[in-house]
């Protein structure tokens, strides 16, 4: 498997492994469970009946594909719209954590080369859009470019 899931995501809620293989999102209902793993605070607000996050934990052999996820609001929408497709109400904000040497952002082309495309064709310009951290370079002389 390229990914472990520990979560209480619906498309792959995470099972106790203590024999009886019960589902974490249950384990966390149960009110002695609350009170044993998480703070006062977090046990009537933040956590709730659910792990706000889905901890994936990647085995990366080769090159993964890029993933775009939409910020809270954008999600919010969304999931209310087409709740076929997006499945939850929820931004996915990701942190990465190594536990071996990696190599990320790979077999990007340099930023002159970007630069030069986005010069050239108008139409990639407006769509990737002025106020993106490449308008700053977009102006200036290729020589300048880091």
């Amino acid at each position: 498997f390229a990914e472990l899931w520990v979560g209480t995501h619906p498309n792959c809620p995470s099972k106790i492994a203590d024999g009886n293989a019960q589902l974490l999102e249950d384990f966390l209902k149960q009110p002695e469970n609350k009170k044993t793993y998480f703070s006062e605070a977090h046990q009537a607000t933040i956590f709730r009946d659910t792990v706000p996050y889905l901890l994936k934990i990647l085995s990366i052999r080769t090159a993964l594909s890029i993933q775009a996820h939409p910020c809270k609001k954008l999600a919010e929408e969304l999931h209310a719209a087409r709740p076929d497709k997006y499945k939850d109400p929820n931004h996915k904000p990701e942190l990465i954590c190594a536990l071996t040497s990696f190599e990320a952002l790979c077999c990007f082309r340099p930023l002159g080369a970007i630069i030069a495309y986005l010069k050239r064709i108008p139409e990639l310009a407006e769509l990737v859009g002025a106020d993106a951290v490449l308008g700053q370079y977009m102006m200036a002389p290729e020589s300048a470019l880091p």
